[in-house]
């Protein structure tokens, strides 16, 4: 499979090798051995905490899409298999943990398509509807954060941009988005990709969408809250909030495998005003990095052997 003239595999190792050498180069300047002291010092019943509400959000966003491929028309016959919304979007996360340029948002419906017998450009639709919803969130409890809770000088100013473009961003994207969903008339693949928009039409559903999505990102920062607490600092809930946001913005632009690197790098540059070191911060990050890669990486595996490997045998059969 190719990418841009390039194979993924060799993309996926650029991207790795690139992450690899941001995560070196900021444990050479912070010192290993501070890292791995300060890592050290974080509590094991904290850490599992974190590892649990993470998987808890995960499990809210399965039935996010799920509410919306059943509002799209979308939702899988009863004789497909009963874990495919759960599968499908594990093995998508997988792909962005492991695929350069979050090919895994692609993963995701492809598997779901197939198993399903829906087409995957409608399949896709939901998919869209949910970025569009989570940077729209992101946006709002960046703003919450910033403009109404008590924050430190020296916040970077690229937070601060990227917050804003978000916010425009997703503006303009649910203004197109619900333009595209008021037309379902025609043929082609704009038709069926305005079927995977439908859920956009029912204010019932929308609630659901935004509401759900407000608990996953609310459920995201708890994690960072309970990953401060696991090391013991005494951080405002506005540090946690920018943390999610800036993590978020910068993974989503800056496409590494695992956001390897990148993430400890943004994780330093948000913590320093609230007066979190170089090692503390980096350590932070590489338990929230470790909670991710923990819940997704057995999810990931397990949806390839339920949906992939039963397509594999003699007889095609399940």
């Amino acid at each position: 499979m190719r990418e841009g003239g390039l194979p993924i595999g060799v993309r996926a190792a650029a991207g790795l090798a690139v992450g690899a050498a941001l995560l070196g180069l900021l444990l050479w300047k912070a010192e290993p051995d501070k890292v791995w002291s300060s890592l050290g010092t974080a509590n094991i019943a904290g850490v599992v905490a974190v590892l649990a509400v993470h998987y808890l959000s995960l499990l809210v966003r399965v039935t996010r899409w799920r509410w919306l491929l059943t509002a799209a028309g979308c939702a899988p016959p009863e004789d497909a298999h009963k874990h495919l919304v759960h599968d499908s979007v594990f093995f998508g996360w997988l792909g962005n943990l492991l695929l350069p340029a979050r090919l895994g948002e692609l993963a995701r419906p492809g598997m779901y398509a197939r198993g399903s017998g829906n087409p995957f450009v409608s399949v896709l639709g939901t998919s869209v509807v949910e970025r569009a919803a989570d940077l729209a969130v992101v946006a709002a409890f960046a703003w919450f954060a910033l403009a109404v809770l008590p924050v430190p000088d020296g916040i970077p100013e690229e937070l601060i941009t990227g917050v804003r473009a978000a916010g425009a961003v997703s503006a303009v994207a649910l203004v197109a988005l619900l333009a595209l969903a008021s037309d379902a008339e025609g043929t082609g693949l704009v038709a069926r990709f305005r079927r995977g928009l439908a859920p956009l039409r029912d204010p019932t559903v929308g609630l659901k969408v935004f509401g759900s999505t407000a608990v996953i990102w609310a459920l995201e920062a708890s994690c960072v809250v309970l990953a401060f607490a696991a090391f013991g600092f005494e951080l405002s809930i506005s540090a946690a909030i920018c943390h999610v946001v800036a993590v978020t913005l910068s993974i989503a632009v800056v496409t590494v495998p695992a956001g390897l690197g990148v993430e400890q790098g943004v994780t330093v540059a948000v913590l320093a005003p609230w007066g979190i070191g170089m090692p503390d911060a980096i350590a932070l990050s590489i338990v929230l990095s470790f909670a991710a890669i923990a819940c997704v990486v057995p999810g990931g595996l397990i949806a390839i052997l339920r949906q992939e490997l039963p397509r594999l045998r003699p007889d095609g059969g399940d």
